[in-house]
Formats: structure tokens, sequence, C-alpha cells
């Protein structure tokens, strides 16, 4: 198996706080045999980079969205508040890295109208700042 790349490596650990949280959480897909609610992580981009980047340690911000889901506004607004509370409480462990939330964002919640379950989603999207720690 291929090592890991570094966003990987912060993916794994935004899931793992996710889901220390109590969030059934899936990795860009909801997750297996779960249902509403529940929260769904994608990797989005990657905001800037200081240094070079092709430095395996330069400082770099990764862009995350958080998609909560529930089967009415208040279970998908719920969720994405505990996400939320979680991702800003939460230690998001990388060795060699220090890895934390520094801006934050949401939408409205909104139904999807084109699925026949219909459920509700809220969409919240992180920047993390993923820097070398001495």
């Amino acid at each position: 198996m291929p090592t890991a790349t570094r966003r990987q490596l912060v993916t794994d650990a935004i899931l793992t706080v996710l889901t220390s949280a109590g969030l059934a959480a899936g990795d860009g897909e909801a997750p297996a045999g779960a249902a509403a609610p529940y929260v769904v992580l994608y990797p989005v981009g990657q905001g800037a980079t200081e240094g070079p980047i092709n430095d395996d340690q330069a400082d770099v911000d990764w862009l995350y969205q958080i998609t909560a889901v529930g089967v009415d506004r208040w279970q998908a607004e719920h969720f994405a508040d505990q996400a939320r509370a979680a991702m800003l409480a939460g230690t998001f462990t990388v060795t060699g890295r220090a890895v934390r939330p520094v801006a934050w964002s949401s939408e409205p919640v909104q139904r999807d109208e084109a699925m026949p379950d219909r459920l509700y989603y809220a969409i919240d999207t992180y920047r993390m700042q993923d820097n070398h720690a001495p």
C-alpha cells in the first residue's frame, strides 16, 4: 500500500474527530449502512501554500466541506452544529504537523427536491491550517 499523502493524513484526522464526537461520518459518501442523520466529509481544494509547492514541510491550508444530512431541517442543522463543535474543539493528530481549523463558513439548510427521499442538508466549509510542528 502506498504511503498516505499529507492531505490524506489530515482528512483521516478530521474523520477521527467527527466519529469520536459520536457522529456517523462518511468519507466522500454516506456512511455504509447509515440512515440520516449523518455527515459527509469532502476534501474540496487547497488554499495558500507558504513555501515552495514541492517542499513537503511547507505550510498549507486545506479546504474541506462537511455536509450534514437529515430527514428534516432540524436534524440537518443539529448535525451541522455538532460537527462544528467537534471541529472547533478537536485535536487533529498528524505526526510532525500542527493542524487546526482557522476559518469556517456555512450555507442555509436546503431540501433536496430532486431525490425521492427529499433529505435536508447543511453545508459547512472549513479551512484547515497545516503547519510543520518543530
